[in-house]
Protein backbone atom coordinates (compact mmCIF):
# COMPACT_ATOMS: atom_id res chain seq x y z
CA UNK A 1 0.00 0.00 0.00
CA UNK A 2 1.26 3.46 -0.84
CA UNK A 3 1.04 5.77 2.17
CA UNK A 4 2.51 8.79 0.40
CA UNK A 5 5.90 8.36 2.05
CA UNK A 6 8.63 5.75 2.13
CA UNK A 7 11.64 7.61 3.48
CA UNK A 8 13.09 6.42 6.78
CA UNK A 9 12.62 9.69 8.76
CA UNK A 10 8.91 9.83 7.92
CA UNK A 11 8.39 6.12 8.60
CA UNK A 12 10.06 6.59 11.99
CA UNK A 13 7.92 9.67 12.67
CA UNK A 14 4.79 7.65 11.82
CA UNK A 15 5.75 5.17 14.53
CA UNK A 16 6.84 7.86 17.01
CA UNK A 17 4.17 10.49 16.23
CA UNK A 18 2.61 10.49 19.73
CA UNK A 19 5.73 10.04 21.82
CA UNK A 20 6.38 13.74 22.52
CA UNK A 21 2.73 14.43 23.27
CA UNK A 22 1.86 11.33 25.28
CA UNK A 23 5.23 10.05 26.46
CA UNK A 24 7.25 11.01 29.52
CA UNK A 25 8.58 14.56 29.82
CA UNK A 26 12.11 13.22 29.29
CA UNK A 27 11.38 12.63 25.60
CA UNK A 28 12.21 15.92 23.94
CA UNK A 29 13.02 17.18 20.47
CA UNK A 30 16.73 16.85 21.31
CA UNK A 31 16.25 13.26 22.50
CA UNK A 32 14.56 12.32 19.24
CA UNK A 33 17.13 14.23 17.19
CA UNK A 34 19.97 12.39 18.90
CA UNK A 35 18.34 8.96 18.54
CA UNK A 36 16.59 9.24 15.16
CA UNK A 37 17.92 12.32 13.37
CA UNK A 38 16.75 15.88 12.83
CA UNK A 39 14.22 15.11 10.09
CA UNK A 40 12.36 12.59 12.27
CA UNK A 41 12.46 14.92 15.30
CA UNK A 42 11.07 17.82 13.25
CA UNK A 43 8.25 15.71 11.85
CA UNK A 44 7.27 14.34 15.27
CA UNK A 45 7.27 17.86 16.70
CA UNK A 46 5.04 19.10 13.83
CA UNK A 47 2.57 16.33 14.69
CA UNK A 48 2.59 17.05 18.44
CA UNK A 49 0.06 19.17 20.29
CA UNK A 50 2.29 19.19 23.35
CA UNK A 51 5.98 18.64 23.94
CA UNK A 52 8.61 18.76 26.63
CA UNK A 53 11.67 20.97 26.78
CA UNK A 54 14.98 20.15 28.40
CA UNK A 55 14.84 20.30 32.19
CA UNK A 56 11.15 21.23 32.34
CA UNK A 57 8.78 18.59 33.79
CA UNK A 58 5.72 20.41 32.38
CA UNK A 59 4.65 19.88 28.79
CA UNK A 60 4.30 22.95 26.58
CA UNK A 61 0.90 22.87 24.85
CA UNK A 62 0.68 24.08 21.26
CA UNK A 63 -2.42 26.24 20.77
CA UNK A 64 -5.01 25.15 18.23
CA UNK A 65 -4.27 27.85 15.64
CA UNK A 66 -0.51 27.26 15.74
CA UNK A 67 -0.93 23.49 15.44
CA UNK A 68 -3.24 23.75 12.44
CA UNK A 69 -1.09 26.43 10.85
CA UNK A 70 1.92 24.07 11.08
CA UNK A 71 -0.06 21.31 9.41
CA UNK A 72 -1.24 23.59 6.60
CA UNK A 73 2.34 24.29 5.57
CA UNK A 74 3.69 20.82 6.35
CA UNK A 75 5.04 18.56 3.62
CA UNK A 76 2.58 16.08 2.13
CA UNK A 77 4.34 13.22 3.91
CA UNK A 78 3.56 14.84 7.30
CA UNK A 79 -0.07 15.33 6.28
CA UNK A 80 -0.18 11.66 5.30
CA UNK A 81 1.08 10.60 8.72
CA UNK A 82 -1.53 12.79 10.43
CA UNK A 83 -4.28 11.52 8.11
CA UNK A 84 -3.39 7.88 8.79
CA UNK A 85 -3.33 8.60 12.54
CA UNK A 86 -6.76 10.24 12.34
CA UNK A 87 -8.09 7.34 10.25
CA UNK A 88 -6.90 4.91 12.90
CA UNK A 89 -8.53 7.01 15.63
CA UNK A 90 -11.92 7.40 13.92
CA UNK A 91 -12.25 3.64 13.48
CA UNK A 92 -13.50 3.67 17.10
CA UNK A 93 -15.72 6.76 16.73
CA UNK A 94 -18.90 4.89 17.62
CA UNK A 95 -17.49 4.45 21.14
CA UNK A 96 -16.73 8.17 21.67
CA UNK A 97 -18.68 10.11 24.28
CA UNK A 98 -20.87 13.01 23.16
CA UNK A 99 -18.36 15.40 24.68
CA UNK A 100 -15.49 13.87 22.71
CA UNK A 101 -17.55 13.84 19.51
CA UNK A 102 -18.37 17.53 19.95
CA UNK A 103 -14.63 18.32 19.77
CA UNK A 104 -13.36 15.52 17.57
CA UNK A 105 -15.76 15.77 14.62
CA UNK A 106 -15.19 19.51 13.96
CA UNK A 107 -11.44 19.05 14.43
CA UNK A 108 -11.51 16.19 11.92
CA UNK A 109 -13.41 18.39 9.47
CA UNK A 110 -10.72 21.05 9.87
CA UNK A 111 -8.05 18.44 9.22
CA UNK A 112 -9.83 17.27 6.07
CA UNK A 113 -9.82 20.85 4.80
CA UNK A 114 -6.07 21.03 5.49
CA UNK A 115 -5.40 17.69 3.81
CA UNK A 116 -7.19 18.93 0.69
CA UNK A 117 -6.12 16.96 -2.35
CA UNK A 118 -2.83 15.92 -0.74
CA UNK A 119 -4.20 12.71 0.82
CA UNK A 120 -7.34 11.86 -1.18
CA UNK A 121 -7.72 8.14 -0.41
CA UNK A 122 -7.24 8.40 3.33
CA UNK A 123 -9.41 11.54 3.47
CA UNK A 124 -12.23 9.70 1.70
CA UNK A 125 -12.11 6.91 4.29
CA UNK A 126 -12.11 9.42 7.16
CA UNK A 127 -15.08 11.27 5.64
CA UNK A 128 -17.09 8.05 5.42
CA UNK A 129 -16.45 7.28 9.07
CA UNK A 130 -17.40 10.70 10.44
CA UNK A 131 -20.33 11.32 8.09
CA UNK A 132 -22.99 9.89 10.47
CA UNK A 133 -21.83 12.36 13.16
CA UNK A 134 -21.42 15.54 11.11
CA UNK A 135 -25.03 16.73 11.26
CA UNK A 136 -25.12 16.66 15.06
CA UNK A 137 -21.50 17.41 15.97
CA UNK A 138 -19.91 18.96 12.88
CA UNK A 139 -18.88 22.50 12.15
CA UNK A 140 -21.86 24.77 11.73
CA UNK A 141 -20.91 28.18 10.41
CA UNK A 142 -17.34 28.30 9.15
CA UNK A 143 -17.60 25.60 6.48
CA UNK A 144 -20.67 26.69 4.54
CA UNK A 145 -19.45 24.77 1.51
CA UNK A 146 -18.32 21.76 3.49
CA UNK A 147 -20.83 19.58 1.64
CA UNK A 148 -18.12 19.47 -1.03
CA UNK A 149 -15.96 17.54 1.43
CA UNK A 150 -18.58 14.93 2.37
Amino acid sequence: MDYGFSDEPTLLAAILHDVMEDGPHTITYNTLKKEFGEATAKTVQMLSKAYSTEGNPEKVKVDHDTYFSQLKTAPISVKNVKALDRLDNVKDISHFSSKKLANYVPETQELLKIFGDDVPNVSADIKKMIEPYVKEYGLKESFKSFKDFL
